[in-house]
């Protein structure tokens, strides 16, 4: 790209965070917030590992390192992960494990045994530690067993158990028809509350698991005296604002979703009718207008289990919304987001831009972006300078 457009996109992008102050410093945050931080423990090479659910709250993953490319994994290697947690004073909330490991290699019997010893350790020392047993391709469902940590009864009475049922049921991708099995009452219970059913369910399982694991970090958080109230109340005021956005258009065309994923994104669902009147083809179709058009960074919600046009957008600012401070500077930053998603509705139906008008910029997929520049400019002066006007209202949806 030209450096001219260059500095454009970068003042453009740049802009939505122009009147905030800075991110308030890591550093600031944890003396304020005197609480163990919970973490999420996992095996090197485990492909669902990479979601952001163990990082709600402050919380992370941590990873037990594998080895050789089938990302085989030892007690040593475990038992290195969850002491590397203990030492900077973190507390491990989940045990996530894959069997067999993510490219199919099924552990010994003697191998199996040494590491249940072992988590059943840790399950003494942190007795609400939830296990999240992956299975693949039928697991303990299958006429062939593979050999499961779910089958020891201390780390069932803690377990839930998943697996996928591709080979049993051939039309049935990944997480879409899934047996789940949970050893503990009260697991059970959290669990009836996403699933609806103990036994099979048709929505991706692991985003539902997330769920579960984002309940037990709050938890963990209550009870080491950390304070969620300022991440409650960016999502209230978010909510709120999107109500008052829908009442100023006089037609509800967003509506906000709850979702596990960090408390760092918030989904917003768009009107389906609006969206596909308008030409809008699907949420990636939206994702990538809205990212042109507004300059917010969004994306499309993995695994929402909804149907309709909804994007995933940023609007905790991380951290600091769990500090009166970032409280402070994440509601200037919602009321900025929220605001051009208003206009972008409001610009869409009073024709300032169509969806049409960037079918030539998003074909090319980021290749020779620079040709298209001058309309990309143009298109996104367009929608600024129509910011500007005051108290629009969707008259021909009223």
């Amino acid at each position: 790209m030209s450096i001219a457009f260059q500095n454009h996109y970068q003042k453009f992008h740049d802009g939505i965070f122009g009147s905030i102050p800075d991110q308030v410093n890591d550093t600031q945050n944890q003396k304020k917030l005197l609480y163990k931080k919970p973490c999420v423990i996992g095996v090197e090479g485990s492909f669902k590992c990479g979601g952001s659910f163990p990082y709600l709250l402050g919380g992370e993953l941590v990873y037990a390192q594998s080895s050789g490319d089938k990302f085989t994994v030892t007690a040593s290697s475990i038992k290195e992960a969850f002491d590397s947690a203990q030492k900077s004073d973190r507390v491990p909330v989940a045990f996530i494990w894959e069997e067999p490991t993510a490219l199919g290699f099924i552990l010994r019997n003697e191998a199996l045994a040494e590491i249940a010893e072992l988590i059943k350790e840790y399950l003494a020392k942190y007795p609400d530690m939830v296990i999240l047993i992956d299975a693949y391709n039928g697991g303990l469902f299958r006429e062939d067993k593979i050999p499961s940590l779910y089958a020891d009864p201390l780390i069932r009475k803690n377990a839930i158990y998943t697996t996928s049922m591709r080979k049993k049921i051939p039309a049935a991708n990944w997480g879409l028809i899934t047996p789940i099995a949970c050893g503990n009452k009260t697991l059970k219970e959290k669990l009836s509350l996403f699933f609806g059913s103990n036994s099979f369910y048709t929505v991706s399982q692991f985003s539902k698991l997330e769920t579960l694991v984002a309940s037990n970090i709050m938890e963990k958080f209550l009870n080491q005296g950390g304070s969620v109230e300022y991440q409650f109340e960016n999502f209230d005021y978010a909510t709120r604002k999107i109500a008052q956005i829908n009442h100023e258009l006089g037609v509800e065309l967003i509506s906000p979703y709850a979702n596990p994923e960090a408390g760092i994104n918030y989904f917003i669902q768009f009107d389906d009718s609006f969206l596909s009147e308008k030409s809008c083809r699907d949420a990636q179709h939206l994702c990538q207008t809205l990212t042109l058009i507004t300059g917010l960074h969004c994306s499309i919600p993995s695994a929402m289990g909804i149907p309709g046009f909804g994007v995933r957008i940023n609007l905790m600012r991380g951290q600091q919304a769990l500090t009166e401070e970032g409280f402070k500077n994440s509601q200037e930053y919602i009321d900025e987001v929220l605001n051009r998603l208003k206009y972008f509705l409001l610009a869409l139906e009073q024709g300032i831009f169509s969806f049409n008008d960037f079918e030539e910029i998003i074909a090319c997929a980021g290749k020779d972006l620079e040709i298209f520049s001058e309309p990309i400019i143009s298109l996104q002066n367009n929608f600024l300078a129509f910011m500007n006007v005051k108290d629009s209202k969707l008259v021909s949806l009223q």
